[in-house]
Formats: C-alpha cells, sequence, structure tokens
C-alpha cells in the first residue's frame, strides 16, 4: 500500500529540490515539517512562496551535544506520531544530526529514508573512536531495522541512474556466464568547487570548520558505487573477500590556503578589496576538501580487487564573482565530472565518461550532465562488438528536463513510498559504511602524523 503521510525532517537544499515539489504535486500528504529554529522565518517564508501547505510544523531546540534531542522535543515528536497517522520518515537535515533522527524513528517503528551519510560528528577526523563508529552506527540502524520490520532506505541516487544500473546489470550478467571477476575500479570525480579562502573558513553549508569535508559530503557516493560494484564478484565460488587494507592522503584547507593567497584572488576577480585573516582559525582541525584513496580487497593472502577513488572539490568552475548566491548548492558555476574504468582481467574494460555542458547558463547547469559508456570486449573469447559506446544524456531522457541524478534521487523515493523493494536499502550499505569509517580512521592517523594505512579483516559482508 502506498505510503500517504510523510514527516519531513530538514528543509534544506535537497528537501527544497526533491522531496517538497514531489510531495505537493503527487498527492502524499506532509503531516509535519521539523527543522531548526533558527530557520523558523525563513522556512515559513519560502513555504509561502511556493504555496506550499503543510498541516503542522515544528521547530527543535538545538541540543548542547548536538547527539540527541532535548526530552521536550522528543516528547512532543513521540506524541505525534502516537495521536496521527505516520507511514514514513524522510531524514534531510545536515548529516551531523541523522543518528539523532535515525534512532528517533526506529523507536516509533517508522520507515524512513534518509539522506546519506548516515551519521556524522564534529570532530570526526580528530578521532579515531568517532571515525570507527560510522561503521558502528551503520551496523546498529542495520540491526534495529531488520527487528523492527521496518524499512530504512539510503538516499543514494546513483544505484538508480540508468547508465549505473545498465553496467551493474552487464556486469551481474557477464560474470555469472563467465566467473571472471572484476579485478581493478577507478574512480574519479570532480566537483568543481571554487571557494574562496574565506568561505572555507565559515561556511554552514556542507561546512569544513566541523571536522569533516568532501567525504562526507558528496564523497559517499563515490565509496558507496566502488562497495556496490566489488560486491559483484561475491557471485563467484571461493571469491569472497576476507580482508582489506587501504591507503589515503588528502588536501586540506590549510593547502588551499597556500594554494590561493589573497594577492592572487585580487588579481583573478580584478579587484582590489579581497581581504580575510585566517588568524584564530584551527585549520588542523577542519576537513578534507580532497581525498585520494588506494584499496585492495584479498582473500587470504591474495589479492582479489584493487581499486582506486580520488574524490575532489576544488576543481575547474565557471565562477567568476566575488560574491555567490545565498544558497551555495550548485549554483556557484560548478563543473563536475566523473570518470570511472572497471576492469575484468583480459576479457572486458568499461569506462564511465560523465561532464556537464560548459556553454549552458549557470542557471540551467545541473541538468545538463551527459554519461558516455564506452565497453571494450575481447570478442575473439566473448563475442560481441569490440568497441561499444551507449550515450546518456537529454536525448535518450525521455524529454525530461531534469538531470539523471534528480530523476534518480526521485525513483529512489518513489519506491520508498510506493512500498517497492529498494535498490538502496540499509542491509546493501554495510561494507559502505565500513569503507566509508576506514578512510576516515586514516585521516585521523593522518592528522596525528601516523602513516595514514588501515589493514584488518572485513567485518561487515558478514553480518
Amino acid at each position: 500500500m502506498k505510503k500517504k503521510n510523510l514527516i519531513l525532517i530538514g528543509c534544506g537544499v535537497h528537501a527544497k529540490n526533491t522531496y517538497l515539489p514531489f510531495l505537493k504535486n503527487n498527492g502524499v500528504n506532509c503531516v509535519l515539517i521539523v527543522d531548526i529554529k533558527s530557520s523558523e522565518l525563513n522556512l515559513k517564508k519560502y513555504l509561502n512562496e511556493i504555496n506550499f501547505t503543510s498541516n503542522n510544523l515544528y521547530f527543535v531546540s538545538p541540543s548542547p551535544n548536538k547527539q540527541s534531542l532535548l526530552n521536550e522535543d522528543e516528547n512532543w515528536l513521540d506524541n505525534f506520531v502516537k495521536n496521527n497517522e505516520v507511514d514514513g520518515v524522510i531524514i534531510c537535515t545536515e548529516p551531523m544530526h541523522h543518528k539523532v533522527y535515525l534512532d528517533w524513528a526506529l523507536k516509533n517503528k517508522l520507515d524512513i529514508i534518509c539522506e546519506k551519510p548516515l551519521s556524522s560528528y564534529t570532530g570526526l577526523n580528530s578521532s579515531p573512536k568517532l571515525a570507527e563508529r560510522i561503521y558502528l552506527d551503520t551496523e546498529e540502524v542495520f540491526t534495529v531495522a531488520r527487528n523492527n520490520q521496518t524499512s530504512l532506505v539510503v538516499q543514494c541516487q546513483r544505484r538508480y541512474h540508468p547508465a549505473y544500473t545498465f553496467i551493474y546489470k552487464y556486469l551481474r550478467e557477464f560474470i555469472i556466464k563467465h566467473q571472471i571477476p572484476i579485478n581493478f575500479i577507478d574512480i574519479s570525480s570532480s566537483n568543481g568547487i571554487f571557494n574562496l579562502p574565506s568561505e572555507y573558513l565559515d561556511k554552514e553549508n556542507h561546512p569544513y570548520k566541523y571536522g569533516y569535508g568532501k567525504l562526507m559530503h558528496s564523497g559517499y557516493h563515490f565509496v558507496d558505487l566502488f562497495c556496490h560494484l566489488s560486491q559483484l564478484n561475491q557471485l563467484i565460488e571461493n571469491s569472497n573477500y576476507d580482508k582489506i587494507e587501504c591507503f589515503t592522503k588528502v588536501t586540506t584547507v590549510a593547502d588551499y590556503l597556500k594554494q590561493m593567497p589573497i594577492n592572487k584572488i585580487n588579481r583573478l576577480f580584478e579587484c582590489s578589496e579581497y581581504n580575510y585573516s585566517a588568524d584564530g582559525y584551527k585549520l588542523d582541525e577542519y576537513g578534507e576538501i580532497d581525498i585520494f584513496n588506494l584499496i585492495q580487497l584479498k582473500k587470504g593472502k591474495y589479492t582479489l580487487l584493487t581499486g582506486q577513488i580520488s574524490m575532489l572539490q576544488n576543481t575547474v568552475s565557471k565562477r567568476s564573482v566575488l560574491n555567490l548566491p545565498e544558497s551555495l548548492h550548485k549554483k556557484e558555476g560548478a563543473i563536475r565530472k566523473e570518470k570511472v574504468t572497471i576492469e575484468l582481467g583480459g576479457l572486458l574494460s568499461i569506462q564511465v565518461y560523465a561532464y556537464q555542458n560548459h556553454e549552458k547558463k549557470v542557471s540551467n547547469f545541473s541538468n545538463d550532465y551527459f554519461f558516455e559508456v564506452v565497453i571494450h570486449r575481447n570478442t575473439a573469447l566473448i563475442g560481441g562488438k569490440a568497441i561499444e559506446i551507449i550515450k546518456f544524456d537529454h536525448s535518450t531522457n525521455n524529454g525530461n528536463n531534469s538531470s539523471y541524478n534528480q530523476n534518480a534521487r526521485l525513483q529512489c523515493f518513489v519506491d520508498f513510498i510506493e512500498n517497492k523493494p529498494s535498490l538502496s536499502e540499509i542491509d546493501s550499505h554495510l561494507f559502505s559504511g565500513e569503507l566509508l569509517s576506514i578512510m576516515l580512521q586514516n585521516l585521523v592517523k593522518l592528522k596525528d602524523g601516523k602513516v595514514p594505512y588501515y589493514k584488518s579483516k572485513i567485518k561487515s559482508l558478514y553480518v
């Protein structure tokens, strides 16, 4: 039966772009919107501007430790669920508040769709316990959801993206037929974020000052993509991984301040007024801008799959002004790029090339993201075309003006609304949560002057 009554928790960029338009236009009742008190005036103004009607708004007070709700807020929310028909919860807050609302919703045995990542913490790159806790959180909410027999879906759109669903299906059939594993995956993403040095210091949207950065922003998508694809090797007998090794390096905010000093900014923007001071900021506690990982998945002493994941914020952009719009998310001229290579020994190679159309106006920019999938085959052994190029662009998007990523987000949400089996249920994210936690543990070692290397048994594939 279709879900009809939902609670939306957090009304930021993703809620405004994805969830509110769907709820408004598809007969799903948003029975309650929850946000923080400091957002009350702006949110009420925004909802009035878009003519969005919600029966109830509730604004929580900030908790001193940010890891729990105040008793009065929790009691109010508990009573609301008790006295109203609620089919599910959308969690769309800043990541450091995800776990608070996951715990609350699971306690009330509600179905949940939650933005990635499932949890984050202030000072994440400084604490080995917090870095390890990222996986423990994933395992914990999985266990509770399973015991409750409730659905917990992670909003991770590349699992629904037509290019990647095509690749996943193709690889699955190929591996089953030929019993040849994936031996190499290389993933590189570029966000095209051109922040001024001062913006890295204080920004609240995609913050760095709380001790986490790229990895806990869009980085999760690429960690999950690697894990999602690598688990296809489990279709081959005796190819189950039992060990993982990972080496990690980063570019920091302090690095960037050296790369882009004040005189360079003023020369680029042909001005003389830009200035800032980093005095008093503890830059070594800030989250990473770019992160690079080398990974090997092993069975015993033998390497079955090697992976590289490079995730960059600081890459080419169309930004050409000092002052940005109020909402920085994808409105500052970002040029996103994505490259993926998947190798299966001497038989098959698949490359993905994704890029945005540089010629479009900034206002339409995020909707012009093109994917090319290139397949190379050893035709003498497996047949087929030697080279095949498959394009995913707006000419193949059924006339829909939304981006493929936006459509994928919507499809993930629609499956949740319609109670269909999801491609992104929590059980399929356990390995992603573990690898994310491993990378974060390496960041702590890096900050402490230690070798950013992790080697251990894999836990998540055997939960």
